[in-house]
């Protein structure tokens, strides 16, 4: 009696719809990961340009409010101080040659950034009345050192805004430690 059923034929027959199946399920399984991984560097690389594209943004922030006053203040000093004014002119004129050209790269030497906080800060003290309301400290040298362009001056600005009573004495102390 013989029925066609050969137990070799059908092991091998199992044995390869396995090994198939196993090379399916590792090849399926090895895509998803190199899939996965590809999706984790293309999402890093879009946080990597969103960080960029949001440090450009920064950099080139010239808060409205500080150059229509600092304008304001410069038109005044024009029937008082014309020397002064032009002095502010010229400082005004370094802080947007600054914006728009050093801060153009990632890192800046440091000397130009606090020459940079310099200007800012001289044209602030045009609109106080008391010259002793803002203490300036630089200690160390900074001398060969780079940072990134406008990272202090969110703070600064925010001292002079949030700044209530310009009479007093140091009402604003900014001191630069290297």
């Amino acid at each position: 009696m013989d029925d066609g059923f050969m137990p070799g034929v059908f092991l091998q027959t199992v044995f390869l719809f396995a090994f198939l199946n196993a090379f399916l399920i590792l090849g399926i399984s090895f895509r998803s990961l190199f899939g996965w991984i590809e999706q984790k560097r293309l999402h890093e690389q879009l946080e990597k340009q969103n960080l960029q594209s949001e440090l450009a943004l920064l950099r080139m922030q010239l808060n409205p409010h500080f150059l229509f006053n600092t304008l304001h203040n410069i038109d005044a000093l024009i029937k008082e101080n014309q020397d002064k004014a032009s002095l502010s002119l010229i400082k005004l004129s370094d802080i947007m040659r600054y914006m728009l050209r050093v801060c153009q790269s990632d890192n800046v030497p440091l000397d130009k950034e606090i020459e940079h906080i310099k200007n800012y800060i001289s044209l602030e003290k045009l609109r106080l009345k008391n010259p002793d309301f803002l203490k300036f400290g630089l200690y160390g040298d900074c001398s060969g050192i780079k940072i990134a362009p406008m990272l202090f001056i969110p703070f600064i600005e925010n001292a002079f805004k949030h700044s209530v009573d310009s009479d007093c004495e140091n009402g604003v102390s900014i001191e630069l430690i290297i």
